[in-house]
């Protein structure tokens, strides 16, 4: 007899920093039966710890007798986090919106 495969659903979890500078994960998706949130220190930690709260959810549905979906997890971050995560590595300086002349031609960087 063929094993059957369950599909895998891609659901994007959104990486946030607090005003406390702990992170936090949290599904974007509105369409499962459930919500998964993690928290931590850092974004491993924070990371780990939705990992934690999907296994925890997928042994609650095999104990209550209910199919849990496959899922597979897009880490996305919101962009103060990721200015902020990545902030030793790259600059803001780097994003700044170059200047446009009366005439709306893109001067570069250099003429600042």
């Amino acid at each position: 007899m063929r094993e059957q495969y369950k599909k895998t659903t891609k659901v994007k979890a959104i990486i946030e920093r607090g005003d406390d500078g702990s992170y936090g994960v949290y599904l974007e998706n509105d369409e499962l039966s459930f919500g998964l949130m993690g928290e931590g220190n850092t974004v491993a930690e924070a990371i780990d710890d939705f990992l934690t709260a999907h296994n925890e959810m997928k042994a609650y549905y095999e104990e209550v007798g209910k199919e849990f979906p496959e899922l597979e997890f897009v880490y996305k971050y919101d962009t103060a986090s990721f200015l902020e995560y990545y902030s030793k590595i790259i600059s803001l300086a780097g994003f700044r919106t170059p200047y446009r002349s009366k005439s709306r031609a893109i001067k570069p960087l250099s003429y600042w």
